[in-house]
């Protein structure tokens, strides 16, 4: 994922972030594959990148509300019906909000289903 690397972001980090996670022990490797394996989840990962970059930047307009619920709800996948208040927060993991969260549900699906999972 040379657009991750581009934004420094490199699997290798990721990987690091993410076995802070209780239940998600991934490596470079493994979430290459992953990654790989479901090109609209890759998709997506690079969605939320981009609106860290913008949060960052303050251009996310101020409707859109709370960023740490709004980035749970988009790692959740935007489930109209999640309480997105009541998902975990992930505190130790030392990544940008959106990225943290979809990341974290990617990996976490495919890790479950043994394989990746296409998102819907």
């Amino acid at each position: 994922m040379d657009r991750l690397k581009e934004r420094h972001l490199p699997l290798e980090k990721l990987a690091a972030e993410l076995s802070k996670v209780k239940g998600i022990n991934v490596d470079e490797k493994s979430l290459a594959a992953i990654l790989k394996n479901n090109p609209v989840a890759s998709a997506y990962l690079l969605a939320a990148a981009k609106l860290d970059d913008d949060f960052k930047k303050n251009l996310l307009p101020h409707e859109l509300g709370d960023i740490d619920e709004l980035s749970k709800c988009f790692g959740s996948l935007a489930h109209s019906k999640i309480d997105c208040s009541k998902m975990p927060s992930y505190d130790s993991v030392d990544l940008p909000p959106f990225l943290k969260n979809v990341l974290i549900k990617i990996v976490s699906d495919a890790l479950s289903e043994g394989k990746p999972k296409r998102l819907k």
